[in-house]
């Protein structure tokens, strides 16, 4: 089992990192958002629609793998998740 994760191992450290780093950036928006007097019901609307983008894409996103490949669809989605956090 362990042999079979060696050849992905740097694609599952490198989704690792950055869903981790959403979590603390979904986190730290809500902390900021409420120091700077923001209502909670828009915090809440703010934090569910991350969540509801991150739903509807992975959704979509079996249908850009199928056209482009995993590769290219992983860097792509990286870049894209990296320049928007």
């Amino acid at each position: 089992m362990l042999a079979s994760l060696l050849p992905v191992r740097s694609l599952l450290l490198a989704i690792f990192m950055m869903m981790a780093g959403s979590g603390f950036l979904t986190t730290l928006i809500s902390i900021r958002m409420e120091r700077a007097g923001t209502g909670a019901p828009l915090i809440g609307l703010v934090s569910a629609a991350y969540f509801a983008g991150l739903t509807v894409g992975s959704l979509q996103v079996s249908h850009i793998i199928a056209r482009v490949g995993h590769i290219r669809a992983f860097a792509a989605f990286i870049s894209v998740f990296s320049a928007s956090s």
